[in-house]
């Protein structure tokens, strides 16, 4: 091969790359959009149980280790982490009244629920 066809094979593999990329940042960022939007961040009260790099799986996301979590009277309050937040995923509140229990999962130690329409599975159950 020569230097040129070298250098168009490279950047033939970069830009295929840059699009894979692109749209996995878009296919995220598109599908936390929509509940970030139905259910705007609050402030959890002061005396909420907080834990913190807790998964979850909404859609088709699967978030390990990228939420903080926050559980009042009111909300579960979802926070991502920085890394989630280079994905587009963004902070929510969601009222206790918007989630409905759907149930065990598949693998018996995860529990899932529904909220606004998407299905969101935490893998403990906590």
């Amino acid at each position: 091969m020569t230097g040129g066809q070298i250098a168009l094979l490279v950047g033939l593999i970069l830009l295929i790359d840059s699009v894979v990329v692109g749209s996995i940042f878009y296919a995220v960022s598109q599908t936390m959009r929509d509940l970030s939007s139905k259910f705007p961040p609050m402030e959890p009260l002061p005396d909420s149980v907080r834990r913190r790099f807790q998964s979850f799986k909404i859609g088709l996301i699967n978030l390990g280790w990228c939420v903080h979590v926050a559980v009042d009277e009111r909300y579960l309050h979802l926070t991502p982490t920085r890394l989630a937040r280079w994905f587009g995923v963004r902070a929510m509140s969601v009222p206790w009244e918007a989630i409905e229990v759907v149930g065990k999962a598949a693998f018996g130690s995860s529990i899932r629920v529904r909220i606004a329409g998407e299905e969101i599975l935490d893998p403990r159950g906590a």
